[in-house]
């Protein structure tokens, strides 16, 4: 039952200390240093704060929901963000532990941390915007054929879901910039200043549904990615509205992409062709259409691509 669930998250924290443990050469000691203690206490708590906080918001949510909807709603509403959180959060995941030590090695460098800053805010979105797009596109399929009709109405939930992701993992770029040049108070203080804007949408929202609810969490996060981006704006002149401009015609190749996904899975009854058609639909066109409107990501991912079978070739050639 759903202590196999528990179970399962117990044994896989267990299982990851101890395969770290054995990999790892590193082990703690009992030496206790005061000085180290207070000056990475400094940094880390702020994020520590924001890690609460951003904790406590999505349980309030769920707390929210549960307590004003049925148990059903809660559910439909977790699904919901569950698959919203299949690529963004996987996303937002490795771009947290990867951009935070790349950008902190330059951050003597401000020219080009800034260079490093942008390739990766525009790399992100080339992969976040098409990714999330075709999942808001081919989740009805998905649901109806995996979950069946029972999970019918966390469907359109889903779909305003990943549209509040749409922006977010870019979000975390903005902040971990911040992280990187040490100043993890303006991080917090970032983070804060939302609560409010946060917390009004969502007493506005309760009332009307959980639909609205996801809505408002959309509107919140759009205004959210301008926020964030407003410090690494003023620290380095590349803030929310230069980013956007940057990335229309990624968001142009999107568009077109959904255009061509919709259209292509309209006239399908079978819901397995449905999801086939729509992923190679969305992968071909997208392609097209930024290499039509000659997105500079595309010679990197081009470049990446020949390395790597450049790379492959070599070891097949040495056996």
């Amino acid at each position: 039952g759903v202590w196999a669930l528990v179970l399962k998250q117990i044994l896989e924290s267990v299982i990851s200390f101890l395969l770290l443990w054995i990999s790892s050469k590193w082990r703690p000691s009992l030496i206790f240093s005061k000085q180290s203690f207070i000056s990475l206490f400094g940094f880390s708590s702020k994020l520590l704060a924001a890690s609460l906080y951003g904790t406590t918001l999505v349980e309030i949510n769920n707390i929210v929901i549960g307590k004003v909807y049925s148990s059903a709603n809660l559910g439909y509403y977790n699904r919901a963000k569950g698959f919203a959180e299949l690529t963004a959060g996987t996303i937002t995941s490795v771009l947290s532990q990867v951009t935070f030590p790349i950008l902190a090695s330059l951050q003597n460098d401000k020219e080009k941390l800034v260079q490093v800053f942008r390739r990766l805010i525009m790399m992100s979105a080339f992969l976040i915007f098409p990714s999330i797009t075709l999942l808001s596109l081919i989740v009805d399929p998905f649901i109806r054929f995996f979950l069946t009709d029972k999970w019918i109405p966390a469907i359109v939930l889903s779909q305003w879901f990943a549209f509040a992701k749409l922006f977010y993992p870019i979000g975390v770029i903005n902040l971990n910039i911040l992280n990187a040049v040490g100043r993890s108070d303006l991080f917090l203080k970032v983070d804060l200043s939302k609560l409010p804007m946060i917390l009004i949408a969502l007493i506005i929202t309760i009332p009307i549904g959980v639909k609205a609810i996801v809505i408002g969490q959309v509107i919140t996060s759009f205004i959210s990615f301008f926020i964030n981006a407003y410090m690494p704006g003023k620290m380095f002149n590349y803030g929310g509205l230069s980013q956007i401009r940057d990335m229309l015609p990624i968001i142009l190749s999107t568009f077109i992409m959904a255009v061509f996904v919709y259209f292509s899975m309209y006239f399908i009854d079978s819901l397995i062709l449905k999801m086939v058609v729509g992923i190679i639909t969305g992968i071909v066109i997208y392609w097209i259409a930024v290499t039509l409107l000659k997105v500079d990501e595309v010679k990197e991912v081009k470049n990446l691509l020949r390395r790597h079978v450049f790379k492959k070739r070599l070891i097949d050639n040495s056996k």
